[in-house]
This record gives C-alpha cells, structure tokens and sequence, in this order.
C-alpha cells in the first residue's frame, strides 16, 4: 500500500520484516523442540506452539497477549508435569521458554502492524472514492482536498525543483442572467475546466462562484501556454439554455482570471493562494479600465505580469 503522496507509508514497510522474522522464528522454534523433547510431550509443545500464534493473531490485540501469556504459563506448567526439570535441562528449558515468549511477541506485533494498515487501507478508500467521485462526477474536487494535494505538490517542486502554479477562475453573474442560466453556466465551466486539465493538473472548487486548477509537472513555458489553453477553453465555451440553443458563457457571467506561480522560494499552499489571488485583482482592475471582458492576466508572486504589459502598451501608443 501506498500513502496519498505516491510514498510507501513505514506500517507498509515494516510489514514484511514482521511476517519474515515470524516465519523465520516458526521454523527455528519448531526444529528446537523437535531435537531437544521426546517423543510424548513434543506433539503437546508443537500444539501449543501452534494454538499460541493462532490466538495472537486472530484475537484482538489485548485479548491475543492475554491469551500469549496463558500459553507461555500452561508451557511452564507442562514442563512442570513432565518431571523434566532436571539441572542439566533448565538451561534448555529456560531457552525454550524465552523463544516462546519470543514467538507470541513477533506474532503479536505482527497483529498489531496488520490491524494498522487495515486502518490506513480503509482511510485511502475513502479518500479515493472522493478522489473518483468528485463533484457531481465531473473529477472537481472540494477546497480542502484541493489544498492537501496543493501541499503535497508543493513539497514535490521543492523536492525536485519544478515549478508549480494555481490558476483561480472568478465567475461574476451578470444581471440578466437567471438562476437557470447560472446553473447551466456553472456546469459548462466545470466540464470545460476538467476537460481541459491533462492528467497532472487537479482541478477544484473553492466557492459558489470560483474553481480553480493547480498546475504541477511543467516547464514554465509549457505552464504558461496550458494556462492560456485553459482560459481560452473556458472563455469561448457555450452552454446549452432551456430551450435547447447553444450559448456563450461569457454572455451571461463576467470571468476573471489569476495566475500565482511557485518559483522555488520558500511558499505555502497560503503563498501560493494569495499571489492567484492578486493576479485576480490585478485582472479585474484591467477589466474596470478597459470596459471589456476579462481575459487572463498571470501574475507572479511579486511582479504581474499583465501590468507590466499594459504598461509597455502604454508608453507604444505615446500615452
């Protein structure tokens, strides 16, 4: 098994070290007191052996060691009857003894990372079914999951040196669209953003009227260039209205767009979140001047980059 990162958990790796070394301790013990008892009372060991690894791993865990320790007493007390506890045998009987206790414990411990990973299996099942399902079958996930897989992507561009970026969507009602429209807006833009995302991207929702999608595993010209094609894709979308007629999206909402980017600096999933953030203002204050749809502006952390755009056109048309 595997945790959410792709990195194998450490109950995953210890778990075959703790089924070896039981195998391994079955066999030795097992040879031991075959050589070192007669044949009346080693069937009874063998039995106890076998009944005693049996209860510690199919009982729960408090009740398989109080049952590991009843076989290791009913072991002393079987030695006991036996009349065998003579000077020259003690040393092997106490080896015994100790290997018994020994067994049960690595057959304990064994239970105890079993029932373990049994409880991260079941946490992972349940976050893929909310990985799979996401919303309303279209893949877009909730905010909070969507902010766990940012962290972790984060740590994956640190780790390796990549960059990383989160491309925030506003969708702003314009006011002769009804709730019917909204509500099929909605839906094309969530199935244009998913359609749009490649199979590293993981798009989300983070409110009634802003999705977003992050953007890992990338070169920065690539990054930039899937960004457009996303925006591009949701911008010229259409929806089908009540009657059956495609329709533009960006007739009956306003779209805004941000960009924040990780450039290998020290950043949280917080970072990253407030420089889309500012990309969007930086978006929609272009959008009040010029009167027109907003159209995608990406911002960096520090420096828009749609400003400094602006800009130049500017000081080109001699303003």
């Amino acid at each position: 098994m595997e945790s959410t990162n792709g990195k194998p958990t450490a109950v995953t790796e210890r778990q075959p070290w703790e089924l070896y070394m039981l195998l391994g301790g079955l066999v030795v013990f097992t040879t031991l007191v075959v050589m070192n008892n007669v044949p009346p009372i080693t069937p009874l060991l063998l039995t106890l052996i076998t009944v005693g690894v049996g209860l510690a791993l199919l009982l729960p865990l408090s009740a398989g060691a109080l049952a590991s320790l009843a076989i290791v007493v009913a072991w002393v007390l079987l030695r006991q009857t036996t009349g065998i506890w003579s000077a020259a045998e003690i040393p092997e009987s106490i080896i015994e003894m100790c290997g018994i206790a020994l067994l049960l414990g690595l057959a304990i411990r064994y239970r105890f990372v079993w029932h373990r990973q049994q409880q991260e299996l079941t946490q992972l099942r349940e976050l893929q079914k909310v990985l799979v399902a996401g919303e309303r079958g279209t893949g877009i996930l909730s905010f909070d999951v969507a902010m766990l897989r940012l962290d972790e992507e984060l740590d994956r561009a640190s780790s390796f040196g990549r960059p990383l970026a989160l491309l925030l969507v506003d969708i702003e009602p314009r006011p002769e669209a009804t709730n019917e429209d909204l509500q099929a807006v909605d839906q094309a833009i969530t199935r244009k953003l998913s359609r749009a995302a490649s199979v590293h991207d993981i798009p989300f929702r983070a409110s009634n009227t802003r999705v977003g999608l992050i953007l890992p595993e990338r070169d920065w010209q690539r990054l930039y260039e899937h960004a457009e094609s996303v925006t591009t894709a949701i911008t010229t979308g259409r929806y089908l209205d009540r009657s059956g007629k495609g329709q533009h999206i960006h007739d009956k909402v306003n779209l805004t767009f941000g960009l924040g980017t990780y450039q290998g600096e020290t950043a949280t999933s917080v970072d990253l979140m407030q420089a889309a953030q500012d990309s969007l203002n930086v978006s929609r204050d272009l959008a009040d001047l010029d009167g027109n749809l907003a159209m995608p502006t990406f911002a960096m952390p520090a420096t828009p980059i749609g400003e400094t755009a602006v800009g130049s056109a500017n000081n080109g048309d001699g303003r």
